[in-house]
């Protein structure tokens, strides 16, 4: 009888002790979340800027694209960034179109996806920023003004008023494992 008392208070110790040991694994600085793709809003993993830039291109111009995408754990948010550079030639008089273009385009594909627009700032000339919350994620996007790219190296000129340009988006997201958290940490960006 003696024994069976025994094996019940050792289960009861392995139980009290593991469920302890999982408590403080969830106490604020000890848990952390690990990037996943449900840890990224829609709207991180699938924007992008090229049907709006392929519209502005020089006409029978080649254009490119590059991109990268990363992400971090934290012990209390997901962080992940993305960032997505075209490479275009520009009619000169279609820089500013294009930056008002890229500008909309982020508001159009933010609401389409369910964000609540926080704040948006900046003109065609100097770029746009915009902050949202969707869903667990508050995020931000900045469209940069454009840039002449030096680095392009062509067979022939290219005609008078047109110009190497490259167009820059980064975004840049927290995802929360609460909503709320969420709501409270937009609140503190605006």
């Amino acid at each position: 009888m003696k024994f069976a008392w025994r094996l019940v208070a050792g289960i009861i110790f392995v139980v009290l002790v593991a469920h302890s040991l999982d408590a403080a694994m969830k106490i604020d600085g000890l848990w952390y979340y690990y990037p996943t793709p449900e840890k990224q809003s829609v709207f991180i993993r699938n924007y992008s800027p090229e049907p709006v830039i392929e519209m502005f291109k020089f006409r029978n111009s080649n254009s490119a694209s590059a991109g990268d995408i990363g992400s971090g754990a934290g012990r209390r948010f997901v962080t992940s960034e993305r960032k997505f550079q075209g490479f275009i030639a520009l009619d000169s008089k279609n820089g500013l179109p294009l930056m008002a273009a890229m500008g909309d385009d982020i508001s159009v594909q933010l609401i389409q996806d369910g964000a609540t627009i926080l704040s948006r700032s900046g003109s065609a000339s100097s770029g746009f920023h915009f902050t949202y919350r969707l869903g667990k994620s508050v995020g931000s996007a900045t469209v940069f003004p454009l840039k002449m790219n030096g680095f392009v190296r062509r067979n022939s000129p290219l005609p008078e008023g047109i110009q190497d340009m490259t167009a820059t988006v980064a975004i840049s997201e927290k995802w929360f494992p609460k909503e709320e958290s969420s709501i409270q940490a937009s609140l503190v960006n605006r």
